[in-house]
């Protein structure tokens, strides 16, 4: 009975250490330049317009305005159907105004935030979500301890961070991945 030959094995090679995020020479950024406000507005209008008639919605109307608190395009689009417009749980809406966003970016040469709205579905889930946010509020206030409200997608966690952003017991961070990112509430130190 013949025995198998025995393989030597090698030691491993020595590895260099990773560079420390210090010694990587990082991009000079240019600082992010706001958009006028005016400009954003029409470029969404014009956008939107553009989509909706290639999405085949007829007689349509849509009125732009910002939103200083938010800092964000608000376009409100009128039309005859939409809950078509809105979709399934808000998600032909939801996708609509992360295109727009990009569209409107792009041709703004700056991010710019859009919340397309239509049948104030975004305006009933705004007030659901900050309501939920002022009783996070409470039980902060009440217990000293961190309240974690239900993931989100980024627009209503944006809307809670810039909302409460200059209160004076509360602070707000994110934590989480994907579709789990939640907002959290800690009192201030």
């Amino acid at each position: 009975m013949a025995s198998a030959p025995v393989q030597q094995r090698r030691a491993p090679e020595p590895r260099m250490p990773a560079p420390r995020q210090a010694e990587i020479p990082q991009p000079e950024r240019e600082p992010v330049k706001p958009a006028d406000p005016a400009q954003a507005c029409a470029a969404a209008e014009d956008i939107l317009k553009e989509l909706l008639n290639l999405m085949l919605f007829a007689d349509t109307t849509v009125a732009t305005r910002w939103d200083p608190e938010q800092e964000r395009v608000k376009a409100n689009v009128r039309l005859a159907d939409s809950e078509r417009l809105i979709g399934p749980e808000g998600k032909v809406l939801e996708a609509l105004q992360f295109v727009m966003t990009l569209l409107v970016s792009r041709r703004m040469d700056t991010p710019v935030a859009v919340q397309v709205d239509t049948g104030d579905y975004w305006q009933r889930k705004e007030n659901e979500v900050l309501s939920l946010a002022l009783k996070g509020i409470e039980s902060v206030r009440n217990t000293g301890r961190p309240f974690r409200l239900q993931p989100m997608e980024a627009p209503m966690r944006r809307l809670i961070h810039r909302s409460l952003a200059n209160h004076p017991d509360i602070m707000t961070a994110s934590e989480g991945d994907g579709p789990w990112r939640k907002v959290v509430l800690r009192p201030r130190s």
